[in-house]
C-alpha cells in the first residue's frame, strides 16, 4: 500500500465514519495538490510561472483543496498543456487558501475560473491572494472575492468595457452542507450517450435554472441530514456543488462526474427531491474515488480483468465496476436510512433491497476477477465490510 495515504483514508473513502471524514479527506486532497504543484515545477515552466509556484504559501486548515481547478490542472498536464496546467494549479492553490501574489503573461489567452467564478479568456493575469481574500486582474478588468460561509463570494467587480466576462455561481446557503454552489451550463447534447458538460467552456447565465436547482439541492440536503446525518460531514470536503443543465428529450434525470471538474457534478433539472438525496451520496462517492486513484493505483497496470456490472448489465473493466460498487454501497445506505422515516414515499425499502443485491453481485464478480493492487484490495475489503450493515461499528 502506498505510504502517501493518510491514516484512515480507505475507511473514510468507503463510507462515512464518525469524526474522521473531514480531516482525512482534507489531508488527502492537499497531498494531491502538492503532487500537482511539484509536477508543474518539474515540467519546465516559464520564469514567471516558476516564481509564482515557488512562492506559494502553506496549506490552509480551513479551505477545501478538492475542486475543478485541481482536476482541470491535472487533465491539462496529462494532455501536455503545461501553461494551462500551471495557471490552473496556481488557482487551485489559491482556491485552497494558499497565499501568493504574481503576474503572468501567457503564450495565448486561456479561460479562467476559481471558486465557481468564470472569466473570459485572458493572456495577462495578476493574482493577489492572502488566504481569505483574492483579487484577480485580467485584460478585461478585475474582481475581488472573499471567503465567507465555505465559499468564494463576490466582493467587488471592475468591468469598464464589459470584457471581463464574469459568470458567478448561485450559492446554496439554505443547505446544511457549507459552500455548495450551482453553476448553470448549456443544455446537454441531443445525441444519446454524449451527456457530459465539457469543462470549462459551456457556462451560461440562467437564474431561473439556478434557483430551481438550488431549491432541490437544499431540500435534498435537509432530507439527508434528517435521515442519515453522518453523510453531511462526509460530503462537505469533496462536493463543491453542481453544474446544472436543463433536461431535453434525450437526457432526463441524468448525472455525471469527471476529474476535469472535480468536486462539481453535472445534473439535469428538474429532479425529484428524494431521489436527489441519492445523487448527493452517489456523486460524492465518485469524487472520493477520483481522489483515491490520484494517491495510489487500485488496479494492476495494464491488467485486462473484467467484472460484471448489474447496473449496466454487462462486463466492464474492473476499475469501473469497483467505482460502481463503491457508489452502490452508499446509495444502499442512503435508502436503508430513509426506509420507514418521515421522508419515505413507500419505495425506499424496495430500492435499498435492489442496491443490496447489486452489491452482492459486484462483490462476487470483483472478488473472482483479481487484478487489484494492495491498496485496491484493502479498499475492496473495506467496502465488503461496510456492506454487511449500514450501522456497522467502526
Amino acid at each position: 500500500m502506498s505510504r502517501s495515504l493518510p491514516p484512515g483514508i480507505l475507511r473514510d473513502v468507503a463510507a462515512p465514519t464518525p469524526g474522521l471524514s473531514r480531516r482525512s479527506a482534507h489531508v488527502a486532497s492537499n497531498a494531491a495538490l502538492d503532487a500537482l504543484l511539484r509536477r508543474c515545477l518539474q515540467a519546465g515552466p516559464s520564469p514567471d510561472i516558476r516564481r509564482a509556484l515557488e512562492d506559494l504559501g502553506p496549506a490552509s486548515d480551513v479551505h477545501p483543496a478538492w475542486g475543478p481547478e485541481l482536476g482541470s490542472a491535472i487533465q491539462a498536464l496529462r494532455a501536455g498543456r503545461r501553461e494551462m496546467a500551471a495557471v490552473s494549479a496556481l488557482l487551485a492553490a489559491h482556491n485552497a487558501g494558499r497565499c501568493g501574489a504574481w503576474t503572468i503573461r501567457l503564450g495565448a489567452p486561456i479561460p479562467l475560473f476559481i471558486g465557481g467564478h468564470h472569466l473570459a479568456p485572458s493572456q495577462t493575469l495578476s493574482v493577489d491572494a492572502d488566504g481569505d481574500a483574492l483579487t484577480v486582474v485580467t485584460e478585461g478588468g478585475s474582481l475581488r472575492l472573499l471567503w465567507r460561509g465555505g465559499a468564494w463570494r463576490l466582493d467587488g467587480l471592475h468591468d469598464p468595457r464589459g470584457a471581463l466576462g464574469h459568470l458567478g455561481p448561485r450559492h446554496v446557503d439554505e443547505a446544511p452542507i457549507p459552500g455548495l454552489r450551482i453553476e448553470t451550463w448549456l443544455e446537454p447534447s441531443p445525441e444519446p450517450g454524449r451527456y457530459f458538460a465539457n469543462w470549462p467552456g459551456s457556462r451560461c447565465d440562467d437564474p431561473e435554472l439556478a434557483g430551481d436547482a438550488a431549491r432541490t439541492v437544499g431540500a435534498a440536503s435537509h432530507i439527508l441530514r434528517a435521515e442519515c446525518a453522518e453523510y453531511i460531514g462526509w460530503i462537505a470536503p469533496m462536493l463543491r456543488g453542481f453544474a446544472a443543465t436543463r433536461e431535453n428529450a434525450v437526457f432526463r434525470m441524468e448525472t455525471a462526474s469527471g476529474l476535469s471538474h472535480a468536486g462539481l457534478a453535472t445534473v439535469t433539472f428538474p429532479f425529484p427531491t428524494l431521489i436527489f438525496g441519492e445523487v448527493l451520496v452517489h456523486e460524492t462517492s465518485h469524487q472520493y474515488l477520483f481522489l483515491l486513484e490520484l494517491l495510489a493505483p487500485l488496479v494492476e497496470d495494464g491488467h485486462p480483468a473484467m467484472a460484471y456490472s448489474p447496473l449496466r448489465r454487462e462486463m466492464r473493466p474492473i476499475s469501473r465496476v469497483l467505482g460502481a460498487l463503491h457508489a452502490s454501497l452508499n446509495m444502499w445506505r442512503y435508502w436503508d436510512h430513509v426506509a420507514g422515516g418521515a421522508s419515505d414515499d413507500g419505495m425506499a425499502a424496495e430500492i435499498a433491497a435492489r442496491y443490496a443485491r447489486y452489491n452482492d453481485q459486484m462483490l462476487d464478480s470483483i472478488g473472482a476477477a483479481g487484478a487489484l493492487t494492495d491498496t485496491g484490495q484493502a479498499f475492496f475489503d473495506e467496502i465488503a465490510r461496510r456492506s454487511l450493515a449500514p450501522a456497522l461499528p467502526v
